[in-house]
């Protein structure tokens, strides 16, 4: 059914050219059983239009003027519904291209509110296909293999679900270009805000994938093969981007490893300096290096200078700290 200026929209069962019902000024429109030419209704202007069982050629009622006509709304092209190989069929609101619902291999199928390129739901092997508000190009669903398949708001590219082998599929607010969701294979898939690229979610071997608000590239999720992702399933480049200027290196192993070049060296004030080091040795305000190779410490060699009554008996010793060899090259000045 078709409201005014509807493209190629109707029903058929199959192998119909194009069937349906369209308002006036239709082209070619009404129902066809199978391998009907033009068949339906129509009221004025209408091309060739009417019913046919099988086989017919140009077929039906006219209202007035109509060549052959069936029922149509108002301009409309070839309107109606397929079962399967049906040319252009479905349902159209106003300026609908070629619109309605098709069974398998059905052209362009679906429903469109105004200005609809194709648009309706298709089987397998689907045109253009879907539903679509206003503008839209190809818009609807689709089994697998379908063109470009989904729903529309205004303006919308070619938007829609997909099965598999989707071209571009999905769901999109405004003047999304190619949105929606694709099974493997898809081409731009997802979902859109305004002014999206392609957008959404895509299985395997996604062209660019993801979700955008507005304005988007290609964004969003992938699993494998993925174009240009917000998020990958493996081999991430960076693990975080660091700021302009920054001293951090984005490769892993600078992290873990602390190769020159990184934030973190050994035997810097960064990770490994502290009293598990095997050289470092403790003093009052802090921890201090001993320059000497080998196990034993400053305090060691203090604790020898000791009297041996004060070794056995483990006081503290009363030999003033500047006597003592530290190893410190400021010496009384601690």
């Amino acid at each position: 059914m078709s409201d005014s200026d509807g493209g190629s929209t109707g029903m058929s069962g199959s192998g119909g050219g194009s069937t349906g019902r369209s308002g006036s000024g239709g082209g070619s429109t009404g129902r066809s059983g199978s391998g009907g030419g033009s068949t339906g209704m129509s009221d004025s202007g209408g091309g060739s239009t009417g019913r046919s069982g099988s086989g017919g050629g140009s077929t039906g009622r006219s209202g007035s003027g109509g060549g052959s006509t069936g029922r149509s709304g108002s301009d409309g092209g070839s309107t109606g519904r397929s079962g399967s190989d049906g040319g252009s069929t479905g349902m159209s609101g106003p300026d609908g291209g070629s619109t309605g619902r098709s069974g398998p291999s059905g052209g362009s199928t679906g429903r469109s509110g105004s200005d609809g390129g194709s648009t309706g739901r298709s089987g397998p092997s689907g045109g253009s296909t879907g539903m679509s508000g206003s503008d839209g190009g190809s818009t609807g669903m689709s089994g697998p293999s379908g063109g470009s398949t989904g729903r529309s708001g205004p303006s919308g590219g070619s938007t829609g679900r997909s099965g598999s082998g989707g071209g571009s599929t999905g769901m999109s607010g405004s003047d999304g270009g190619s949105t929606g969701r694709s099974g493997p294979s898809g081409g731009s898939t997802g979902r859109s805000g305004s002014d999206g690229g392609s957008t959404g979610r895509s299985g395997p071997s996604g062209g660019s994938t993801g979700r955008s608000g507005s304005g988007g590239g290609s964004t969003g999720m992938s699993g494998s093969d993925g174009g240009s992702t917000g998020r990958s399933g493996d081999s991430p480049v960076s693990i975080r981007d660091p700021a302009p200027g920054s001293s951090v290196d984005n490769n892993p192993a600078d992290l873990r490893e602390g190769t020159p070049g990184s934030q973190i060296e050994e035997g810097s004030e960064g990770e490994g300096a502290g009293a598990e080091d095997e050289h470092d040795v403790p003093r009052a305000g802090g921890w201090l290096w001993d320059e000497r190779a080998g196990p034993s410490s400053a305090l060691e060699a203090a604790e020898a200078a000791l009297p041996s009554p004060a070794r056995a008996t483990g006081q503290p010793a009363a030999v003033p700290i500047d006597d003592l060899d530290l190893g410190n090259e400021w010496g009384d000045d601690w």
